[in-house]
């Protein structure tokens, strides 16, 4: 956030989306099938 300046704090903006998500998983884990489901999109692509 620091890089990215005032407008990563937007809410349009895909580093706020993430930057809650990464605040939001403390709450809410994902489970081991939803960890594996997307490492592997993110490395196989979308099927």
């Amino acid at each position: 956030m620091r890089v990215a300046g005032g407008g990563g704090y937007r809410n349009a903006s895909e580093l706020a989306r993430l930057h809650r998500d990464v605040l939001a998983g403390i709450y809410h884990p994902s489970d081991t099938e939803s960890v594996h489901a997307t490492v592997a999109q993110h490395l196989l692509g979308p099927l």
